[in-house]
């Protein structure tokens, strides 16, 4: 299962239609997916929950089977005239981003890279996490991904722009950058 966290914005009316779109499809929601209104959508939402909203927003957060609903969402958007921003992941292919949504129904998707994926591994043996390039571990994969995610992406566009090579970054965020290390 892919997991969707929402957040939705819009004028206090958008977003009362919206949510009341949202409670009646979370009514009838059992085992069988739904869909949000009159839109149906090619991968149905699953165990859909509002966790917190105001006149002019709704925190939403749903499942759907394998991977999101990208394009389920930019209809729901369009529709009610909102935006969005949706960050979803799916561990079991290890899919995660973000996508930000306009109201008309247009979106930017971006996809978290793979590579940087790949430096968070998982020993089975110490049942820790850990980030490779500093050796930083924590029993929570989602915690070093946030920490570092952000970090390692400047340092790319560092990187490709040749501010830095990548032996220089990994050597830095060891503290191995100086002479004497």
């Amino acid at each position: 299962m892919c997991s969707n966290f929402v957040s939705f914005a819009g004028r206090k009316a958008n977003i009362s239609e919206l949510k009341m779109a949202l409670e009646a499809a979370i009514d009838i929601q059992e085992n069988n997916g739904v869909g949000i209104g009159n839109l149906i959508p090619t991968n149905y939402f699953f165990d859909m929950m509002i966790s917190d909203s105001t006149d002019t927003s709704v925190e939403f957060s749903y499942e759907t089977k394998w991977s999101p609903n990208i394009e389920d969402l930019a209809d729901v958007c369009k529709e009610y005239g909102v935006t969005a921003t949706c960050e979803y992941q799916e561990d079991g292919m290890d899919i995660r981003g973000t996508t930000i949504y306009n109201a008309d129904g247009t979106y930017m998707d971006i996809p978290m890279e793979q590579k940087f994926l790949e430096l968070v591994t998982y020993s089975i043996d110490d049942d820790i996490f850990t980030y490779t390039p500093t050796g930083e571990q924590g029993d929570c994969r989602d915690d070093l991904i946030e920490k570092w995610y952000p970090k390692w992406k400047a340092e790319q566009s560092k990187v490709i722009m040749g501010q830095m090579t990548e032996t220089e970054f990994f050597n830095d965020k060891k503290g191995g950058n100086d002479e004497n290390n």
